[in-house]
């Protein structure tokens, strides 16, 4: 007989995996989010409610999820002098270059669906400009 225990079925996942399942404590009902890393913590917590906001049922969660890919990018066409190459929505969101509200919120809708990077500049960027 193998035993698994819960910290190495949670190893098993990556620091980017998470489960979801639906338990009781103390007889009463609850939801756990579990990971093995603090990114899948995260994109768990965003899964489950994504899961509340669609009215799903709770009671019998399990769910366990891997990402595929290690790398989960947005690749923008921003120019270095703020321009962006196919921009129809104004000047870049990157200059000039300091953390606002913007990019919190940018970054934080990002992780909500597991995009974990970006590359700013366009491949046809003008490194002098």
């Amino acid at each position: 007989m193998i035993v698994i225990t819960a910290s190495a079925a949670l190893e098993r996942l990556g620091p980017e995996g998470y489960v979801i399942r639906a338990t009781s404590l103390a007889g009463a009902p609850a939801t756990v989010v579990a990971s093995s890393g603090e990114a899948g913590a995260l994109y768990g917590a965003f899964h489950l409610l994504r899961l509340i906001q669609m009215g799903r049922a709770l009671s019998s969660l399990d769910i366990a999820e891997r990402p595929r890919l290690q790398r989960r990018l947005l690749n923008h066409w921003d120019n270095l002098d703020g321009s962006i190459e196919r921009g129809y929505a104004g000047r870049s969101l990157w200059w000039p270059a300091k953390v606002d509200a913007r990019v919190i919120d940018y970054a934080r809708a990002n992780a909500s669906i597991g995009i974990n990077g970006t590359v700013i500049n366009s491949v046809n960027a003008n490194p002098q400009s």
